[in-house]
């Protein structure tokens, strides 16, 4: 249902507005996953939906601020010839913390 996905690691990193960050050192670059053979659904709950021969390309890249702060940017783009006229792009960022003073699970409830 999730369909077949494969991954490498990518040097090139995505870039938006054609300006992309330099590297900070060897391990610089993104995890890029292609996905395919997705079974047909939906972008969103109640949006565009995706057929069959919908692939999914993701990248996950890790920076190192100055401040020395670090974050994971994962961008994800949805090509789907059937049902897209462009490319669908999206974008997230997480802030890693640097403790785990802010995590204090518990337990789910139903209401």
């Amino acid at each position: 249902m999730q369909g077949w996905s494969a991954a490498e690691w990518d040097i090139s990193r995505p870039t938006m507005m054609g300006f992309a960050p330099p590297p900070m050192g060897p391990a610089a670059g993104s995890l890029k996953v292609i996905t395919t053979n997705l079974k047909l659904g939906y972008l969103r709950k109640n949006g565009v939906p995706y057929s069959e021969n919908t692939f999914l390309t993701e990248y996950f890249t890790r920076t190192n601020e100055s401040n020395g702060d670090s974050w994971l940017l994962l961008t994800t783009i949805v090509t789907d010839p059937r049902y897209l006229a462009t490319d669908f792009l999206t974008s997230s960022h997480l802030k890693k913390e640097v403790d785990s003073s802010k995590w204090r699970p518990s337990t789910c409830r139903s209401r």
